[in-house]
Order: structure tokens, then C-alpha cells, then sequence
């Protein structure tokens, strides 16, 4: 019988494999991904012509199959356990472009929020390669080849998890462009309304500004965008979020856009662990807090 696959260590690095995993070009060549897939078996993960045309209307889709494998999944949880842990911080914290061990201070409730983890740990940087994700989100961009811009991570404790606020992501990227954006989301937990399981607005990537994104909702993240666009870098300690659930709906969308949300009300793809979702960048997306016991 086969051994159980040894997991990696919070900072630990296999022998001949840097530090800052941004050094690295392409995979690390480590076992965290399989072989590379040609033929049939690329073949068998592309989007159906019905796929793209919901995402076309609907503005997201989810896959019917996990991108993940079990021992992906494994490594994934264990590494975002350890970066996400505020009492024994994790030894390449310094790697982040922006840690917030907690985005809603003072709100009563907790929202781990980072973005660069995919230089900390062989994991994340290997899941920018995976052939699940890259030929849909290809497919998704018109056939454009896969450029990597940023990752995140959001982690919500069980019973006091804070929401993420509506909101529509190229609102945070505009400073780069033209818009050719697309989010990828990938579950490593099992997605339920009572665990704030993401939730999206059909048809919400249709709505603009000025032919650009609607105005982010809290003052805080149009602050921060400021300041990013002025000075090309984000202050790791400013937050992107505040925890009123329901700004973007009240203070930012006009009546025509609050008929389309009454029309096509916030739905959920209840994603499984393993399982990606993936949205356009100007989809009205968020979630509500974790009311359960686990994250």
C-alpha cells in the first residue's frame, strides 16, 4: 500500500526551491500537481458552450467537478490554517502584499483577509497552474492567454465569521487596464447559507459607472484605492471592507439596478470543498457571516 502523502510545514520549502516563491517561474516541479494533461484529458475539463453562455448572462458559473484532489485539498486547508493564525504567525508573513488578521475590528466578529500567500507557500503557488483553472478561465476570457494579477484569501471563524460586503472586484483593480479580469474562487470548505457561503447578483456585471465599475461601498476601500492609485501600492494595514452588508444596495445603485436585484435576487452555488466558481469581474458579489461552528 501507498504511504500517506507527508504535508508540508508552514514555511517549509522542498530542497532547491527559494524562499519568496515569486523567484520561482512556472510550477516549483514539486508534487503538489500532477503530470501535466494533454488530449482527451485537457480536453474533458473545458466549458460546455452552455457553460459560457450562463456565465455570459449570469455573469459567474461553478464547475461540476472539483479542481482539487483530496491531497490539494489537504495541503491547501493546512497551509491556510497556518497563515490565518494570529498567535503563531506564519515565519514568511513578511512575503504578503496585505495581511488583516481581522478586517472588521470593532464590528464584533472576525474576517481573515490576505493577499500574495502564493509566495509563502508551495500550494498556493502551484494552484496558479492547475489545468482546471486555467482552460476555463482561457475560455471565460474569450481565449485570451491566463495572466496571473493577485490572490486573496478570506478565512471566517465559526460562529462570530464577519460578512463581505457587496461588491464588484474591478472596483479595486481599475488603476489597471482595459478590463480583462476574471475571478477565480475556490472553496475549501463545504459552502452553506449558514457559514456565509458566497453569493452573486445575476446580471450585475452589466452595471457601470462612466463606463467603469460602480463606486466601492465603504469609504475606507475608496480611500485605499486612492492611495493606491496614487502612490502604485496598498498599505497592508488598510482594510477593503467595512461590515455593513447592504452599503452597496443602499447608498451606490440606482432604481433600474435595485428592479434587476428584486427581479434576480443573490444566488449561491453552494460550492464543496475543492470546487471553483468563477465570475466576471464587474458581478456584484459578497457574503454573510459564519453562524456556524466551524469556518
Amino acid at each position: 500500500s501507498r504511504s500517506p502523502r507527508r504535508l508540508l510545514g508552514p514555511g517549509a520549502r522542498p530542497a532547491g526551491i527559494p524562499r519568496d516563491l515569486a523567484q520561482v517561474v512556472g510550477p516549483t516541479g514539486t508534487d503538489f500537481l500532477g503530470p501535466p494533461l494533454a488530449g482527451e484529458a485537457l480536453r474533458s475539463l473545458a466549458l460546455t458552450a452552455e457553460q459560457i453562455a450562463q456565465f455570459n448572462e449570469d455573469g459567474f458559473i461553478g464547475t461540476t467537478v472539483p479542481v482539487l484532489t483530496a491531497s490539494q485539498l489537504e495541503q491547501l486547508r493546512a497551509d491556510m490554517d497556518a497563515l490565518s493564525d494570529p498567535s503563531n504567525p506564519h515565519p514568511d508573513v513578511g512575503l504578503l502584499h496585505e495581511l488583516h488578521y481581522n478586517e472588521a475590528k470593532g464590528s464584533g466578529s472576525v474576517l481573515f483577509h490576505s493577499l500574495g500567500h502564493w509566495r509563502c507557500a508551495v500550494s498556493f503557488h502551484d494552484l496558479l497552474f492547475i489545468d482546471a483553472v486555467t482552460l476555463p478561465a482561457s475560455q471565460l476570457l474569450q481565449g485570451r492567454p491566463v495572466r496571473f494579477w493577485h490572490d486573496q484569501a478570506f478565512v471566517k471563524p465559526g460562529g462570530h465569521g464577519a460578512v463581505v460586503q457587496w461588491h464588484q472586484d474591478f472596483s479595486y483593480w481599475d488603476r489597471t487596464g482595459p478590463m480583462a479580469h476574471l475571478t477565480v474562487h475556490i472553496a475549501l470548505d463545504d459552502q452553506t447559507d449558514e457559514n456565509g457561503a458566497l453569493h452573486w447578483v445575476p446580471g450585475s456585471h452589466c452595471w457601470t459607472r462612466d463606463g467603469g465599475p460602480l463606486p466601492q461601498a465603504s469609504k475606507i476601500a475608496r480611500d485605499k484605492m486612492t492611495v493606491a492609485k496614487t502612490t502604485g501600492g496598498e498599505a497592508m494595514e488598510a482594510a477593503s471592507f467595512d461590515t455593513n452588508m447592504n452599503s452597496l444596495y443602499d447608498n451606490v445603485l440606482n432604481d433600474e439596478e435595485r428592479a434587476q436585484w428584486a427581479k434576480k435576487p443573490p444566488r449561491s452555488l453552494y460550492l464543496k470543498a475543492g470546487h471553483a466558481a468563477f465570475h466576471h469581474a464587474l458581478t456584484v458579489h459578497g457574503s454573510w457571516g459564519n453562524r456556524s461552528s466551524k469556518p
